[in-house]
């Protein structure tokens, strides 16, 4: 009998202190899930441009929002092969390297030997200047231009070619090798179309190198009319389909037996500018595709991307509980920031845009000011984040004045000092208990054996 009392007296205390111990510490909530599962969950598809499926690589970036609109490689295992790209970084790096652009080069027997494929024609005692080289190296895909330029600034198109390297780093790539300035096939020299959209990023701020490779003709120095070998910009070597358009203000294209065609596109659509980048593009009888799938991710981007509201500073995003309040028991919740963004203009009904809120408290006590701090919330675009903003209470909470005493006195009855008084004195009831039921116990077997004798 003594051993089941002792027992039931234990079970009491310890499901009495469980009970305090979760009424204290109450769970939480599960976290909302990580910006990496959202990226996952949510991964960009998008919508199915013209014959996406004839290249290898295409980059499309709005210029007018600093946007990357879309990134595509169909085998990203393999690396793309610049050709002709190759030249935008050619300029740029000569174009740094020249002093005046009107000096003269005179052309050597050894530049002439050392120039493969597509030439302009200058020969072993011609005298250039660097503008005339420039221009015939962007408008005419001159390989011819591209070596001597090499061999007048740096002596030979491999020291050139490490200058080439140094200014892609500069740039930001990460992905390239470049070997030669001319874009002729080496297995070793490699890039991606992102890569490639950085160096047409940096040559369509250079004015001058832009005049050339947009120009429909140009008249060198000595008086010689040049046309340009972009199909988008010049038909003056395409007997075939037209492909002129005129949003088109710029940069290159061009073809190679292992690299296919490729082409680097900036346009003004619709008041937007662009620039687009097609690597190993196909061609059939109708087509090549460089032209028209670079056409038709431009038209793709306008038409299915458009500003929006990411935060709006006057719609709540959620709302706290708030304590002894008189008018109402919560107050909404609302972003620091008006924020908008160039996205994809499903990206909300297609659950692209995702958020996570992180609140500093589970419930507030009146009174509450406006524009109180209570956390920041970051919104996602694809899994990356893409803004931020710190949370505010939207409107002042009054204080109830009653219903403030009667959470005063809950508090200070539900504060740890309180929760600790109330153990010691359960403890202590359960203790006296104990010792009393003992004391009955023995008085009854005392008296059970007076009895006896």
């Amino acid at each position: 009998m003594l051993k089941k009392s002792y027992a039931t007296v234990i079970l009491a205390l310890i499901l009495i202190f469980t009970s305090l111990i979760s009424a204290f510490f109450p769970a939480y909530a599960d976290e909302d899930k990580s910006a990496e599962e959202a990226k996952e969950a949510f991964k960009a598809d998008m919508a199915d441009p013209f014959h996406i499926d004839t290249v290898e690589s295409a980059y499309l970036y709005c210029l007018s929002t600093e946007t990357e609109l879309l990134s595509f490689d169909a085998s990203p295992e393999i690396p793309d092969i610049p050709s002709e790209t190759v030249k935008l970084l050619t300029a740029l790096t000569a174009y740094d390297m020249i002093e005046d652009l009107s000096e003269c080069v005179s052309v050597t027997a050894t530049m002439i030997n050392r120039s493969t494929g597509i030439r302009y024609g200058y020969k072993a005692g011609d005298t250039i200047p660097y503008s005339d080289l420039l221009c015939t190296l962007l408008m005419r895909n001159a390989n011819d231009s591209a070596v001597i330029l090499a061999y007048s600034l740096c002596g030979g198109t491999a020291e050139f070619a490490e200058k080439m390297n140094e200014k892609a780093l500069s740039l930001g790539l990460t992905s390239s090798t470049f070997t030669n300035p001319t874009g002729i096939y080496d297995s070793k020299m490699t890039t991606t179309a992102k890569d490639i959209f950085l160096i047409a990023y940096e040559f369509y701020a250079n004015k001058t190198l832009m005049n050339y490779a947009g120009a429909y003709s140009k008249r060198l120095s000595t008086d010689d009319v040049i046309y340009n070998r972009n199909y988008l910009i010049s038909s003056y070597y395409n007997s075939g389909k037209s492909y002129i358009d005129s949003s088109v203000n710029g940069m290159i294209s061009g073809s190679s037996n292992e690299g296919g065609h490729v082409l680097v596109r900036s346009a003004t659509y619709n008041g937007y500018e662009y620039i687009c980048v097609i690597l190993g593009a196909q061609r059939d009888s109708h087509y090549i595709y460089s032209y028209d799938v670079s056409g038709e991710l431009i038209k793709w981007g306008s038409k299915n991307y458009s500003f929006l509201s990411v935060l709006n500073s006057y719609v709540p995003v959620t709302s706290l509980p708030v304590v002894s309040a008189r008018e109402t028991d919560s107050v909404p919740i609302v972003p620091s920031d008006n924020i908008s963004r160039y996205l994809l203009s499903d990206s909300y009904t297609s659950g692209r845009i995702t958020s996570q809120i992180n609140l500093t408290a589970e419930k507030l006590t009146a009174p509450v000011k406006a524009g109180t701090e209570v956390g920041e919330i970051l919104i996602y675009y694809n899994g990356e984040l893409i803004a931020k903003s710190t949370l505010r209470t939207a409107c002042e909470i009054t204080e109830n004045t009653t219903s403030a005493i009667i959470q005063s006195v809950w508090t200070t009855l539900s504060s740890q000092k309180a929760i600790t008084i109330y153990i010691v004195t359960l403890s202590c009831v359960a203790v006296y208990i104990f010792i009393n039921s003992i004391i009955r116990y023995r008085r009854k077997v005392k008296l059970a054996n007076s009895s006896i004798k």
